[in-house]
C-alpha cells in the first residue's frame, strides 16, 4: 500500500441548523393561527385574541427573517396576552366555581404560566444574543433544555386532553369530533413550533471537511435533528425535495447507471409504490459507497422492509448512512484507503490456486503447465 495518498485538496461545509430549524419553527406558527382561525371564526374573537394572533404572525417573521428584535416584541406581546388569560380565567372560576374542578384550575394555570416563563426566557435570549454575551447565552442553552422539557409535557397534556375528549365524547357527531381534532392540531402545531425554536437556541455552527473526491455526494450531509423534523411538519414536500436531490447525489455511484432526478421524483410521486422499489435501490446504492468507506451494514434490506410498515424511518436510517459514508471522507485519504482495504477480502493468490487445481482435475493443463502457474502465483 505504498501508493496511498497521504494529501488531497479539501473542501469545508458549514451549516447552521438553527435559521432552518426557526423557519420551520415559523411555519408551523402560521399555520397554528390559520387553523385557528378556520376554527373560531372572527364572531369568537375578541381584542386579546387579536393581540395573540398578531403577535404569534410577528413570531414567525422574525423566525423567517431570524431577527431578534421583532421577536422580542413577539414574545414580550404573548407574555402580557397569557397574563390576561390566566387573570380573566381565575375571575370565572371565582365567579362560577361548580363549572371547574381543582384538577382543570391547576392544569391551565400551571400551562399558562409555563408558557409565560418560556416567553421571557426566550425574549432573555434574544438580549443576550443582541448584547453579545457568549457566557449568558451558554448558561441559557442548559435553561433551554430546561423549557423544552416544559413544552413538551405541556403539549402531552394537550394530546391527553384530546383523547379524554374523544373516548368521552364518541358519542358525538362526525363533523364536531372532526373540527375538534382540527383545533387541537392547531395547539400540536403551536406547541411543536415552541419546541423547535427552543431547540434552535441551543444549537450552533458546525464545519465539517471532506476531500475533493466527495464533492459528488458531500453536500448531502444533513444533520438528522432537521431532517427528522422537515420530514415530521412539511407534510411531505420535504420528502419529495429529499428524493430529488439523493437521487442526484448518489450518481456519483460508481458502476450504476445514471437516474434522472426529475424523472425519479415523478414516478415516486404518480406511480403508486414505485418510492418503495426507489428507496431500495438508493438505500443499496448508499451502501455501496459505504463499502467503499470500509463501513459494513445491509441498510437496503432493512429500508426497504420498514417502508412497507413504518415509511417515515427509512429516509432517516438512509440519510444517517450516508452521513457516516460523508464523514469517513473527513478521516485521511490513507486511513479511508486502509478501511476499503480491511473491509475487503484477502486473496493472496489462493484462489488463482484454486483456479488453476480445477483445470488440472479437468484436464486442461498439464502438470508441468500446473507446476509452472503455481511458481508464478506464488512468487517461488
Amino acid at each position: 500500500m505504498d501508493n496511498l495518498k497521504t494529501e488531497e485538496t479539501k473542501f469545508t461545509y458549514n451549516y447552521n441548523n438553527s435559521k432552518l430549524l426557526r423557519v420551520i419553527a415559523g411555519g408551523l406558527f402560521i399555520i397554528s393561527i390559520s387553523i385557528q382561525l378556520i376554527y373560531l371564526g372572527l364572531s369568537y374573537i375578541d381584542i386579546w385574541h387579536i393581540i395573540r394572533y398578531v403577535s404569534i404572525a410577528v413570531i414567525a417573521v422574525s423566525c423567517f427573517m431570524n431577527n431578534y428584535y421583532i421577536m422580542i416584541v413577539g414574545m414580550l406581546s404573548q407574555a402580557i396576552v397569557y397574563c390576561q388569560f390566566m387573570i380573566s380565567f381565575i375571575e370565572e372560576v371565582v365567579q362560577y366555581p361548580e363549572t371547574y374542578n381543582l384538577t382543570n384550575i391547576v392544569s391551565a394555570i400551571l400551562t399558562q404560566v409555563g408558557l409565560i416563563i418560556v416567553f421571557l426566557g426566550i425574549s432573555l435570549f434574544c438580549v443576550f444574543t443582541l448584547i453579545k454575551s457568549e457566557k449568558a447565552k451558554k448558561v441559557f442553552k442548559y435553561i433551554g433544555i430546561i423549557l423544552i422539557i416544559c413544552v413538551a409535557l405541556m403539549a402531552i397534556h394537550v394530546i391527553i386532553d384530546f383523547i379524554d375528549y374523544m373516548i368521552s365524547y364518541a358519542s358525538s357527531s362526525f363533523a364536531e369530533n372532526v373540527m375538534y381534532f382540527i383545533y387541537n392540531c392547531s395547539e400540536f402545531s403551536y406547541f411543536g413550533s415552541m419546541i423547535i425554536l427552543l431547540i434552535s437556541f441551543t444549537t450552533s455552527q458546525k464545519e465539517i471537511t471532506f476531500p475533493a473526491s466527495s464533492t459528488a455526494y458531500g453536500k448531502s450531509y444533513k444533520s438528522l435533528v432537521p431532517h427528522v423534523l422537515l420530514l415530521l411538519f412539511t407534510c411531505g414536500i420535504y420528502y419529495l425535495v429529499w428524493i430529488y436531490r439523493t437521487t442526484d447525489s448518489l450518481n456519483a455511484c460508481k458502476n450504476e447507471e445514471y437516474r434522472t432526478p426529475v424523472n425519479k421524483l415523478l414516478l415516486c410521486m404518480f406511480v403508486p409504490f414505485y418510492s418503495i422499489y426507489w428507496t431500495y435501490k438508493s438505500a443499496h446504492r448508499i451502501d455501496t459507497l459505504g463499502y467503499e468507506k470500509g463501513i459494513q451494514g445491509d441498510t437496503a434490506t432493512l429500508s426497504l422492509i420498514l417502508s412497507l410498515f413504518v415509511p417515515i424511518l427509512p429516509p432517516i436510517l438512509m440519510q444517517s448512512k450516508l452521513n457516516s459514508v460523508i464523514m469517513a471522507d473527513s478521516v485521511s485519504p490513507a486511513v479511508a484507503t486502509a478501511m476499503q482495504y480491511a473491509a475487503e477480502p484477502v486473496d493472496n493468490g489462493y484462489n488463482d490456486l484454486e483456479k488453476l487445481k480445477e483445470l488440472y482435475d479437468k484436464g486442461v493443463i498439464t502438470e508441468e503447465e500446473f507446476t509452472e502457474k503455481k511458481k508464478q502465483v506464488l512468487g517461488i
